[in-house]
């Protein structure tokens, strides 16, 4: 879970088909630091309910996604 194949390479894997949900959701959790958010990750692998996508990054990462987000936004505007 979200090693993006960094810790090696995939020989195997197991595709599981499910249905396209009716509602596509996004959310941001903000911590008050960097191991609190490595905390959670750990938390959510080890339960039964795995987002689509979950990542940890720091301000300047998510700051500068915001920016490239925004500004492909006011492109296609």
């Amino acid at each position: 879970m979200g090693h993006e194949g960094n810790f090696g390479v995939i020989t195997e894997a197991v595709i599981r088909v499910r249905p396209i949900p009716e509602v596509k959701e996004y959310q941001s959790a903000i911590f008050h630091n960097f191991e609190i958010g490595i905390k959670f990750m750990e938390d959510v692998a080890k339960s039964r309910c795995w987002p689509a996508s979950i990542r940890v990054v720091d301000n300047v990462q998510f700051k500068g996604a915001q920016a490239l987000k925004e500004g492909f936004h006011s492109y296609l505007a």
